[in-house]
Parts: C-alpha cells; sequence; structure tokens
C-alpha cells in the first residue's frame, strides 16, 4: 500500500468510505475479507469508524445517516478550494447534496498526517453520480 506524506493534488481520488445499515456486520466483513482494523471515532463523530492497515488510514466506515440512502462507496476527490470545486459542479449541470462544510476529525483522509480532516461537501455530476469534494487543512 502506498502512503502519502503530503496533500493529494487537486482532482486526484484521494480518500473512500462507505455508509452501510448494520455497522457490526460490515465491520466483521470487512476485518475477516481485508485484514482492516477498525477504530470508533465516537458518539460525536456519529460513530464513524476509521479503517487501518499496516498502521495507516485506508477508508471510512459509518452508519447511514438518513433512511433511505443506499449503502454505497464514496469517492472523495481532492480539492484546492472545496466551495470552488462545488460552484464549478453547478455551473456545468450537476448538483450540491451538502454544501461543502469544515470536517473535524482525527483521521488521515485525504491528508498525511493526522490533522483535522478539512472541508468536504457531497456534489453529483449531471448524470446523477454522486462524489465528495475533499479540501485537506493545508488548503484552508
Amino acid at each position: 500500500m502506498t502512503v502519502r506524506t503530503e496533500p493529494w493534488p487537486a482532482g486526484t481520488p484521494c480518500w473512500v468510505d462507505i455508509s452501510v445499515p448494520d455497522l457490526p456486520a460490515a465491520t466483521a466483513f470487512y476485518s475477516a475479507v481485508l485484514g482492516w482494523e477498525f477504530t470508533n471515532a465516537g458518539e460525536e463523530y456519529g460513530n464513524h469508524h476509521m479503517a487501518r492497515t499496516g498502521g495507516h488510514a485506508a477508508a471510512g466506515m459509518g452508519p447511514i445517516m438518513q433512511e433511505g440512502r443506499p449503502t454505497v462507496w464514496t469517492v472523495h476527490v481532492a480539492s484546492d478550494d472545496a466551495g470552488a470545486t462545488a460552484k464549478l459542479v453547478t455551473e456545468h449541470g450537476g448538483n450540491l447534496m451538502f454544501d461543502p462544510m469544515d470536517v473535524p476529525g482525527n483521521g488521515r483522509m485525504c491528508v498525511a498526517l493526522d490533522p483535522p480532516f478539512g472541508r468536504m461537501g457531497i456534489v453529483t455530476d449531471p448524470f446523477g453520480a454522486s462524489f465528495a469534494v475533499h479540501q485537506a487543512p493545508e488548503a484552508q
């Protein structure tokens, strides 16, 4: 596994996470199949779990937060300015699902060291495919 020690270049897929209806079953599955170890960020972070392999962050996992949302992997794409990227999405026919916001955290996401998560928003392209826009804390 490649370990990155600096923020990803803008436009680069930099993180994945998944929302699941049964968190204990999902962590058991991915632990058994991929060998991931999980740590729970706690109730204040919605019991979002950090998957780690070899001591390094690999992915995020959390409970589905809205009824009716599907269980899907979300790809995060690095941005130097999450707000500007979200604006470009809407200018080019996409939609905002969640406006970019500051997201505190204690795990490696799209950055190298373990600083706060940065800013992120969820968008869709003109065809309905969703992805997250992620701005590392260093770019703020």
